[in-house]
């Protein structure tokens, strides 16, 4: 991404100064500098114009820069066309950081705690299941969120990296014996490496298989590193405790081992002392990863809070979410509650998931029940296989609660 946007950037300054305007330069990137050149050297032994709008260019071409400055405009100034279009912060999205010379791609992406998908869109050179280089190390892309999540993770990660090797297929060899001799079917094995449908390797070739380790990561260790979203809380956190340094405050941050892994990330808890009452006041701080097919409302519903309170605190200026953004989350359930406390010592709180059967009854839907237990649908079909939308009465459904001891 990095090098094609510089050699872009860098064509585009050189055609500007070969044709020493921007819309001949852009026309240029399109059509060819060759293409532009003789069109102007064609209209200057004619003693015509050789500005962009006198040339005789492709049709492909004279449409390409007025497009390109129809969108311009559209984006500098959409309310002059009636149009509403999302804001996109002015910042960094990504970033590049140092990655071993050997490792997994889908364990990266888990460090990370990303998405493979999100990952391989930032590290399209990447598209094979073991990244390798033949330096010490190499540079990554990913999102500024999740450099310090793959710093943290990669440095107390103590498993094997790869769990790929190369192999010399020979001509002739057949395709079904080579995955039984690695352990791997036969369709995975043509999709990792791009082989055709065949039964026999027609051309001696070095393929991928695996090496026999198990190089992954448990995605709920990624709570412990410390992104922005979390140091966002602490943050929070440290200004409350010296707000109330006089009033005997009392910290406990969790990590939350037991809740799902694509769930809430991280939870902090602050127990605030009041002088006047042994019964603390209780802040709940989480990292919410969206889920796919998840919208703003229903996320801020879950918690407790408006749309506009959830955009707040992450700083965002549009309701739109993606699957896989980290969300920061006050949450209202956690907040102003009365711990019974007899005593002055500090408060521990620890949450605790409890599976529970709920029978489904006639005019019950997913969302219905989501609601009630106050999840997500997703949620329901994850720990229910086959749950659909319409679910049938008299079905047992496993449902997960969290409740604080």
């Amino acid at each position: 991404v990095t090098a094609a946007t510089d050699a872009a950037l860098t064509y585009l300054q050189k055609l500007h100064g070969m044709f020493g305007a921007w819309d001949l330069a852009l026309a240029a990137y399109n059509a060819g500098e060759g293409t532009v050149g003789r069109a102007i050297a064609r209209n200057r032994s004619l003693g015509l114009a050789t500005d962009y709008e006198s040339l005789n260019l492709p049709a492909e071409t004279r449409n390409y820069v007025p497009k390109l400055q129809a969108i311009k405009n559209l984006m500098t100034n959409p309310n002059n066309y009636g149009l509403k279009i999302q804001t996109i912060a002015n910042s960094a999205y990504f970033i590049n950081v140092s990655a071993p010379a050997q490792i997994d791609a889908h364990l990266a992406a888990k460090l990370a705690g990303i998405s493979d998908e999100e990952f391989l869109a930032l590290n399209p050179s990447n598209n094979r299941p073991l990244i390798t280089s033949a330096d010490n190390k190499h540079e990554l892309l990913l999102p500024i969120t999740a450099a310090q999540t793959f710093k943290t993770n990669l440095a107390s990660y103590n498993k094997p990296l790869v769990s790929w090797q190369t192999y010399q297929t020979k001509r002739g060899e057949l395709m079904d014996k080579i995955a039984a001799k690695f352990g791997i079917q036969l369709n995975q094995l043509r999709n990792i490496n791009n082989l055709p449908a065949q039964k026999k390797i027609k051309t001696a070739t070095t393929i991928l298989v695996p090496n026999g380790n198990k190089a992954d990561f448990n995605s709920r260790i990624i709570a412990n590193a410390p992104s922005p979203e979390t140091a966002a809380s602490n943050t929070i956190s440290n200004n409350l405790i010296k707000e109330q340094e006089s009033e005997n405050i009392n910290l406990s941050t969790l990590q939350n081992d037991n809740l799902p892994n694509d769930n809430v990330n991280t939870q902090t808890v602050i127990a605030v002392k009041n002088k006047e009452s042994s019964e603390p006041v209780r802040y709940n701080h989480v990292i919410y990863k969206v889920k796919k097919g998840e919208h703003m409302q229903s996320i801020a519903e879950r918690y407790g809070l408006t749309v506009k309170q959830v955009m707040a605190l992450n700083s965002l200026k549009s309701n739109q979410v993606n699957a896989g953004q980290m969300l920061t989350i006050k949450s209202t359930t956690a907040q102003n509650v009365a711990l019974k406390s007899t005593t002055k010592s500090a408060v521990n709180v620890v949450i605790r998931q409890k599976n529970s059967t709920y029978i489904v009854k006639r005019g019950d839907t997913l969302h219905s029940i989501a609601q009630k237990f106050d999840v997500a649908v997703t949620d329901i079909q994850k720990w229910n296989k086959n749950a659909k939308p319409n679910i049938q009465p008299g079905r047992k459904l496993t449902i997960r609660n969290s409740e604080a001891a």
